[in-house]
């Protein structure tokens, strides 16, 4: 990484939204993976408010490892719902969270509910 900070004359907001037009002005399609975490529920929110503006269409696709909080799957539901004027389609696709080995050699009745 360079020492020197070259200053461009867009903040990263303008960045991602000038980012943000121009694919949806240049692709056919375009699809937002949301996680419901605070990164991608940004990307969502500016790629859904621009859409709504351009009078266009977006795709969200949502990976359920049906190991998330309660509150996580209701904010996944709460912005499936305030842009669905935007959203033409939404994938939640469940994929159960399985694994073979646990963390750190936990031993498995330490690392269910803490026990």
């Amino acid at each position: 990484m360079s020492i020197y900070k070259i200053p461009l004359p867009l903040n990263i907001l303008e960045a991602a939204k000038e980012r943000i037009t121009w694919t949806l002005n240049t692709l056919p399609r375009i699809c937002v993976s949301f996680s419901g975490g605070k990164d991608s529920g940004l990307m969502l929110h500016l790629t859904a408010e621009i859409a709504r503006q351009m009078g266009k269409k977006i795709c969200v696709l949502f990976i359920d490892w049906e190991a998330q909080f309660s509150c996580t799957i209701n904010y996944v539901q709460s912005l499936r719902e305030f842009y669905a004027d935007v959203i033409e389609e939404f994938y939640w696709v469940a994929l159960p969270l399985t694994t073979q080995k646990f963390p750190f050699s936990i031993p498995t009745r330490m690392a269910v509910l803490g026990t």
